[in-house]
């Protein structure tokens, strides 16, 4: 997967803070941050997890989600970056508290994850994953006479046979 790269990232949030928090040190990490293991895969779980609540909301396959242009594919990069940077600052062992003061946008992302997976956020640009979910009526002019109630009534109500005489 690619929803994200290190300096996508570095354009939603700062690259010293960036370099700071993936640091096991006191010293902020040096080098290309398309290089740092830890990065990667943090990047690798935040896409794991869109990918897992848009499948579970059955609108999104991984190939539709890579296939995003435009504003869907600005939305679902900022969607991956916010979640990596939340998982960068809890990484430093923060509690939830710290996590949304250090990361605002934390919330925003997880509000927007629970919408995929209960199928209701739809990105823009896939046409198939607006139609998800509706009932597939099937050509409906295959029905050449519909039956109705009184059609059927006789076999959920049968008449008794000892009345059928009196009237």
């Amino acid at each position: 997967m690619a929803f994200l790269t290190a300096a996508e990232l570095v354009n939603c949030y700062d690259e010293k803070r960036i370099r700071q928090l993936l640091s096991d040190t006191n010293v902020p990490i040096s080098g290309s941050l398309d290089a740092n293991g830890t990065l990667l895969q943090l990047i690798d779980e935040a896409e794991a997890e869109i990918l897992a609540a848009a499948e579970t909301g059955e609108r999104y396959d991984e190939t539709q989600l890579l296939n995003l242009t435009g504003s869907g594919a600005a939305l679902l990069r900022r969607l991956c970056a916010d979640l990596t940077f939340s998982y960068i600052v809890s990484r430093r062992g923060q509690g939830a508290a710290d996590i949304e003061r250090q990361c605002p946008r934390h919330n925003i992302a997880q509000r927007m994850l629970e919408q995929l997976r209960l199928g209701n956020r739809v990105f823009p640009g896939v046409e198939e994953a607006e139609q998800a979910g509706l009932p597939d009526l099937g050509n409906r002019n295959e029905l050449k006479s519909p039956r109705t109630f009184t059609d059927v009534a006789s076999r959920i109500f049968p008449v008794r046979q000892d009345n059928i005489n009196r009237y």
